[in-house]
């Protein structure tokens, strides 16, 4: 899954410990893996980090700044609104400006040295301050996992799908079943509940301030493959998806395809964006209510899974595209 994480500025205070700088460094790479860098105060916390890093030897701030640029070219670095009222100049202030932020918008954990959080009123007892220097002893810290179990419902995915959808400028989701089940009257529940789904989604993702660009839904090509059934299929979800579409816009489309002889498209089930790559193995038909006797895991994709998804698409056949405005 993707957790986002705050860096405190002081875990880049100068140290001669090299242990300690090997265990930053370790942090950034898991940070890598699966996770979202929330850089507090609109960004400010990431210029306050590079700052500190000019204090530290060079060849250690060079190590470091390159897994930063890492989390950079990933797209995992986002900025979080102001949760004080000052902008932070020291760190136990920058500590507090990570809680009240938390308190407003969950964090999953703020990583700091362990003197500044024992000396921070209320950090201890927040639960989510790890200390830089035990995090590969940390029990929050090492619960990080790339597949999730959940039920096989919306309230339960949907909060593993947020963090990309509310950041994304491009998202493409994906369920080979979506372009039949509007054609079946027999399957209307199955229907509905793809519905729900894909409204919550595009919800999400209408969030925010930055700038979207596309939501595009692929499925695969309704039986007795035609431009027709394509267009019946296409009008279908139009109607019922209308109501939900972002305001500002963005381009939302469907595509149909078709497998081929070296791809077959039903095995995909979806969530790709610019900054991450989600598979669910049972995809976006998804129950109501908070319980479901099934259950579902989501996988977050390393990138070179991704570019297999990516390889796969490339071998399919394209039979239709329409835009649902």
């Amino acid at each position: 899954m993707l957790y986002e994480v705050t860096l405190h500025p002081s875990v880049f205070d100068r140290s001669t410990d090299r242990a300690y700088w090997n265990g930053v460094a370790h942090v950034l790479q898991g940070m890598a893996a699966n996770c979202i860098l929330a850089s507090l105060w609109n960004g400010g916390l990431f210029a306050e980090l590079i700052r500190r890093l000019r204090s530290i030897d060079h060849a250690t701030a060079d190590k470091l700044r390159r897994l930063l640029d890492r989390l950079k070219d990933l797209r995992r670095i986002h900025p979080r609104p102001p949760a004080g009222t000052q902008v932070p100049q020291n760190n136990p202030e920058w500590l507090t400006e990570a809680l009240l932020s938390h308190r407003q918008a969950p964090l999953f954990a703020i990583v700091a040295r362990e003197a500044c959080v024992n000396g921070t009123p209320g950090a201890q007892a927040s639960g989510v301050c790890v200390p830089v220097e035990d995090a590969g002893m940390n029990a929050l810290w090492n619960g990080r996992t790339h597949t999730q179990q959940v039920p096989r419902c919306l309230a339960c995915v949907l909060p593993c799908l947020a963090p990309i959808l509310s950041r994304s400028r491009k998202v493409i989701l994906v369920d080979y079943v979506i372009g039949e089940v509007g054609l079946e009257p027999r399957r209307a529940r199955s229907a509905q509940r793809f519905c729900r789904s894909i409204s919550e989604c595009l919800r999400s993702w209408g969030q925010g301030t930055r700038r979207r660009t596309e939501f595009i839904i692929d499925t695969e090509v309704p039986r007795n493959s035609s431009a027709a059934n394509c267009r019946a299929a296409f009008l279908a979800w139009r109607g019922a998806l209308r109501p939900v579409l972002p305001a500002d816009g963005s381009t939302v489309k469907m595509r149909f395809w078709s497998s081929t002889a070296t791809c077959n498209f039903q095995r995909n089930r979806f969530l790709l964006s610019e900054i991450a790559a989600l598979k669910l193995g049972k995809g976006f038909d998804l129950f109501p209510g908070t319980t479901a006797r099934q259950t579902d895991n989501i996988t977050l994709l390393d990138d070179a899974a991704a570019r297999i998804v990516e390889s796969e698409f490339a071998q399919l056949r394209l039979e239709g595209e329409f835009n649902l405005r």
